[in-house]
């Protein structure tokens, strides 16, 4: 009598069918997940009593660091080109300016951004602040 030989089957775990829900979740995770989004420009603004306003959709944002630099809508500037910035800026119609300005920044450079906004003919001003935190 003649027996038949049974194959042994192989015993494991697919990984295919592992390995694609592995990359489902991190697709999932990758879309899903929501980034902060911090200006590049750090600046420790002061802080006052007042209640903020929103920010108008078209105005000019110049930011002066601590270290004095100046950028001008996102964009890095010398102090000695501000006021042609300002006036190309100006042409453009009457947009508020918004100084962002570090609170460790020299009096004497926010007042030159003041003086070169009004050279410019820019009459709307407004300094940012942070609410106190109680």
């Amino acid at each position: 009598m003649q027996f038949k030989k049974r194959e042994k089957k192989m015993i494991g775990i697919e990984l295919t069918p592992l390995i694609d829900i592995v990359f489902l979740l991190l697709l999932f995770f990758m879309v899903s997940t929501t980034f902060v989004n911090n200006p590049g420009i750090k600046v420790n603004l002061p802080q006052a009593d007042s209640k903020p306003i929103t920010k108008p959709e078209k105005s000019i944002t110049v930011n002066v660091t601590a270290n004095h630099q100046i950028f001008v809508n996102g964009k890095e500037i010398p102090a000695s080109r501000l006021l042609p910035a300002l006036q190309i800026l100006a042409k453009k119609g009457t947009m508020p300016l918004m100084i962002a300005a570090d609170g460790r920044a020299k009096h004497e450079m926010i007042v030159y951004v003041m003086d070169q906004a009004h050279q410019a003919g820019l009459t709307q001003l407004s300094i940012t602040t942070q609410e106190k935190k109680r």
